[in-house]
């Protein structure tokens, strides 16, 4: 069996499970995805190398190549996925940035915005500045004024500056942030100044990363990325250049999926104020049985009424959104093997095993127990 090196920064296997999973499944019994870490030194990758003799190599190099630089790998055939800098002598696999600013600034282009602003990460990474360049030229070609945020400060520092700045926009505003931890950010600091989110600042971050997305004290709406895409694009690329070394270097865009919308962009309605609340009680609730009923009253409002407005301003049903919060948990919980499919139930608000299964298949197009299955092949 073929080995396939899948090389990641320090810490990252999680954050990079579906990309190795996309992999997985394109070769399928042919290779093995084995992942390895940049905490790897340059003289234990090479005897690495020499012994397993991998066929390839896909280098996951957003923040960095560290150790798995071109003369490292040794002539390994490689393909680079999303590297700091675009080299024409490298297979390159990259984000369409430009394509991520483009869906944020439709999500948040609204009449009622006065002003809009970028907010860029704190080290100068090439996505960042690829994003802020298309949103900010984006709305001035449409005539509006558009700011940005870009500070290389210690930690308190950053704050501080970040509380300055986000005081002094105008208001209403609409602001992108390079990604969802800097997304984050924004939140926490609008909370302490305070600023409301969205009715003085509409936010959209970028990956749709749901632990920091739906964990926000504000839930945090995120232009969504095809990581499944990705993985698989550079399983297609790396399997042409081992069957022909000699190829002429490709580099492919892979384009976001949408903007998952939640509370940060939504619409600022005069009922609003049920909106949030209903959030709330959802994540605190989902997982259990409860009529829709209780929230209304919970809410001293009608179920119509209540109905009405989250469909309004989050852009799906109360059901809808709550089938999102279940599934997502559900699959958190999938990733402990020792845990069974009808312990997930219960725990999930499925009430039987049989009703999470037929969710689950319709929802993935898999069943839960491939899905596992693929995600522990992964780690």
């Amino acid at each position: 069996m073929d080995i396939i090196l899948f090389c990641l920064p320090k810490l990252s296997k999680l954050y990079f499970k579906r990309e190795i999973a996309a992999v997985q499944r394109y070769f399928g019994d042919s290779a093995r995805v084995q992942t390895v870490e940049n905490e790897i030194g340059s003289k234990q990758l090479k005897k690495l190398i020499k012994f397993w003799n991998p066929s390839g190599a896909i280098v996951a190099s957003a923040t960095g190549y560290g150790v798995f630089t071109k003369r490292n790998l040794n002539a390994l055939s490689t393909v680079y996925l999303d590297p700091p800098s675009i080299s024409t002598s490298t297979f390159n696999v990259i984000q369409d940035n430009t394509m991520d600013a483009k869906m944020a600034a439709m999500e948040l282009l609204s009449p009622e915005i006065r002003h809009y602003a970028f907010v860029s990460t704190r080290k100068p990474y090439r996505w960042s500045a690829e994003r802020k360049k298309a949103f900010i030229t984006g709305l001035h070609i449409l005539g509006h004024p558009c700011s940005s945020f870009e500070r290389r400060l210690p930690e308190g520092d950053y704050l501080k500056a970040l509380a300055d700045w986000l005081s002094k926009l105008p208001k209403p505003c609409g602001i992108f942030a390079a990604n969802d931890i800097t997304a984050e950010t924004i939140v926490e600091v609008c909370s302490s100044i305070p600023i409301s989110i969205p009715e003085e600042i509409k936010l959209v971050g970028c990956d749709n990363n749901i632990q920091i997305c739906e964990n926000a004290s504000t839930p945090i709406s995120s232009v969504c990325i095809d990581y499944d895409n990705a993985g698989l694009l550079c399983a297609q690329q790396l399997d042409k250049l081992i069957k022909n070394p000699s190829l002429k270097p490709t580099t492919v865009k892979y384009l976001p999926t949408g903007v998952v919308r939640r509370v940060s962009s939504a619409p600022v309605l005069k009922f609003n104020r049920y909106v949030s609340s209903a959030l709330k009680l959802l994540h605190a609730k989902s997982c259990t049985e409860f009529p829709l009923s209780d929230i209304a009253a919970e809410l001293g409002c009608s179920n119509r009424l209540l109905q009405m407005r989250f469909k309004s301003a989050i852009g799906t049903t109360i059901k809808g959104y709550m089938s999102e919060i279940r599934m997502a948990r559900v699959k958190t919980m999938l990733k402990n093997d020792t845990l069974t499919i009808r312990h997930i139930a219960k725990a999930c608000g499925y009430g039987t095993e049989t009703a999470l299964r037929i969710a689950f298949r319709k929802k993935n197009g898999m069943s839960m127990s491939e899905w596992r299955r693929l995600y522990l092949a992964s780690r």
